[in-house]
């Protein structure tokens, strides 16, 4: 009996002693052999990074993201396994997701390069736009008598265009995109403003052709006819139907549309006269003509507009409307008179007499041929 409890005992010994061994072994094995997922981490950080360089976070932000929510999977995972026993440790899903953060990254970082390349062709015709309707404004309607609040979008339109081609050429093209947006927006809605001032005074365009056309028929009976256009600022003299003088007037600060009562410091416009010639002390101009503004037809739209309560009643018509010197300061200026420099007053004085008529209209060209000058 002893002898046999004895083997017993030994062969016990011996089954435990292999058990260990074979356990030592396959731990030995899993520690070996089981490595930790450093590098298909580190790929994915790499990545990740060079995305970031490439701003997929902005440009290619869907795949960007998904990149770095499979990095944060990953590493998660990875704590997981670190907490358990490490013969049960399992790196696989750490590989994956961390392989699947570095494959996505890398589209990311493609994706944002085409991206911004297609952005880049956008923006540059966006901000060509933008040139173009800024030189239209200023060549346009930088001159006409607009709301300050229609100059003011023009001018933060020009700041925002700078700003825009200053990112642009940085080749920041994320920033360029909100500053060339606010630039265009801006200057479209200047220029709608402008169009519409613009094509509202044009309505009277077929009295200033009809006008304009009186006055040349007038000249070529060998009489002298006075001209102004508005549009184009200029007084002509005509006489046997050709322009014999030109010259560079100034009007009214708000010359745009006909005078409609005193203190408006808009330019009247119709069929006048000169009614005297003043010089010398009768004159703070230096030399003016005096023309007999308001006639019948000023004064009966006077009173249809008091009556129609476009103006106040208190109102009163405007008068003393001269062509005068002082001219050529390269603004309109007067308070609806028509101002010559004081040379071409000289000139204009020896060329006219009582009673020489004059025409003041908008202008004797189309709005297109305006517009497209």
């Amino acid at each position: 009996m002893k002898k046999r409890t004895k083997r017993r005992i030994f062969i016990s010994l011996i089954l435990i002693g292999l058990a260990m061994f074979g356990f030592i072994a396959y731990a030995t094995y899993i520690y070996f052999t089981n490595t930790l997922p450093n590098d298909e981490i580190k790929n994915a950080i790499e990545s990740i990074s060079e995305a970031k360089k490439a701003e997929a976070d902005k440009y290619a932000r869907e795949t960007f993201l998904a990149s770095e929510k499979n990095l944060k999977l990953a590493m998660a995972e990875w704590a997981i396994q670190n907490e358990r026993f490490f013969i049960s440790r399992d790196f696989t899903k750490v590989r994956f997701l961390a392989n699947k953060a570095a494959s996505l990254g890398v589209e990311a970082g493609k994706g944002a390069s085409i991206e911004k390349d297609s952005v880049s062709l956008k923006l540059s015709a966006q901000l060509k736009r933008v040139e173009i309707q800024l030189k239209e404004f200023e060549s346009t309607y930088k001159n006409l008598p607009l709301p300050m609040e229609t100059f003011k979008q023009s001018a933060r339109a020009r700041i925002k265009y700078s700003e825009a081609s200053d990112t642009f050429g940085k080749k920041q093209y994320y920033e360029t995109q909100n500053e060339a947006r606010e630039a265009e927006r801006l200057i479209s809605q200047a220029l709608k403003l402008a169009k519409n001032k613009l094509s509202n005074y044009y309505q009277h365009f077929p009295t200033w052709q009809r006008n304009a056309e009186t006055a040349r028929q007038l000249s070529r009976k060998g009489q002298i006819v006075i001209l102004i256009s508005k549009l184009e600022s200029t007084l002509y003299v005509l006489k046997s139907g050709k322009t014999i003088a030109q010259y560079r007037a100034e009007f009214g600060k708000n010359w745009i549309g006909d005078k409609q009562y005193r203190g408006d410091n808009a330019t009247p416009e119709g069929i006048y006269r000169i009614i005297q010639i003043k010089n010398g002390g009768k004159t703070k101009f230096y030399k003016s003509l005096l023309l007999n503004y308001p006639n019948e037809e000023d004064k009966k739209e006077f009173a249809a507009l008091v009556r129609k309560g476009a103006i106040s009643k208190r109102a009163k018509i405007g008068d003393l409307i001269q062509i005068h010197g002082f001219g050529g300061k390269g603004v309109n200026w007067t308070e609806g008179c028509i101002a010559l420099k004081n040379e071409e007053m000289d000139k204009i004085c020896g060329m006219v007499q009582l009673n020489t008529p004059v025409f003041i209209i908008g202008s004797e060209r189309p709005l297109k041929d305006y517009l497209n000058q």
